[in-house]
């Protein structure tokens, strides 16, 4: 497992990110290093320079509670523009909204293959299958 640096500690933007590490012990740095990786992929708009970046940003997002708090708290911030709030907090809108889109998909996708199996099964029994 690749370390957090000092200097990502010191350089945490969030008081929700530093309440986290005062409650967190040392062997679980790696919380720590999720959120605050979590916390630049958000500062710098999800950008990403690499596939592996890339991989652990789609990782980190999975953490909803400190996606949704370090937002919320980006967006009281005065040293961070109104137009980067406004981009942030349409980002983390985005991402709600794909959430629903793909909850409400395998909601639908488990309904047709329940209705499939139904009319598989009539078939069946109607061949004379047990």
């Amino acid at each position: 497992m690749e370390e957090i640096s000092a200097d990502a500690i010191r350089n945490v933007k969030t008081e929700y990110v530093r309440a986290i590490i005062k409650k967190t012990p040392w062997e679980r740095r790696s919380r720590i290093k999720d959120l605050v990786s979590l916390e630049n992929f958000i500062l710098n708009a999800w950008v990403v320079h690499s596939f592996a970046a890339a991989m652990r940003r789609h990782q980190i997002r999975s953490h909803s509670t400190g996606y949704r708090c370090i937002v919320e708290e980006l967006a009281q911030r005065d040293w961070l523009p109104e137009e980067r709030k406004a981009a942030i907090q349409g980002s983390y809108q985005a991402h709600l909204e794909g959430i629903q889109t793909r909850e409400q998909e395998a909601i639908e996708r488990d309904r047709k293959t329940r209705l499939s199996d139904e009319e598989a099964l009539k078939a069946w029994l109607e061949a004379g299958g047990l």
